[in-house]
């Protein structure tokens, strides 16, 4: 019984402070007072330099492409050519990069395609041609990441 008691005394004026301090009583709607304006009612211009950050998505989504293209390229067997496990131990440190959140910048990749060694006489690596036009395509798109 006592509980009660507590509970009707003070939490109905309890109850009733709160509503008055929030501002939900009758002053809303006074003929005084201009409703108050709602954040979806506010029209807001975009900003030019937040319109042109890319999103969280956006960026995930641009460096997953680059991964996947990475990882599925394929080159030609050719004579002369690029060592493989050369070209391939850049790629797989291109790819962790990549999942990182770093892009790899041109300087590095420029520094690795110049010192792929050639393929062993008779053995048979990955296309000079192939390998370096990928290099290109890859220094290009690691400019364009967000």
């Amino acid at each position: 019984m006592r509980n009660t008691w507590l509970w009707r005394t003070f939490g109905v004026a309890l109850l009733g402070a709160a509503v008055a301090f929030a501002g939900l009583a009758s002053c809303r709607s006074s003929p005084d007072r201009p409703p108050a304006a709602t954040p979806s009612a506010v029209p807001q211009a975009a900003s030019p330099a937040l319109s042109s950050v890319p999103s969280a998505a956006e960026r995930e989504r641009a460096y997953a492409d680059l991964v996947d293209r990475v990882t599925n390229v394929a080159f030609a067997p050719d004579s002369p050519a690029y060592d493989v496990r050369n070209v391939d131990a850049f790629l797989d440190e291109v790819v962790a990069a990549l999942h990182a959140g770093r892009p790899v910048p041109a300087e590095r990749i420029k520094a690795a395609a110049a010192g792929f060694r050639p393929a062993a006489s008779g053995v048979k690596g990955y296309s000079r041609a192939e390998v370096d036009a990928f290099i290109g395509e890859l220094t290009d798109r690691m400019a364009q990441l967000p």
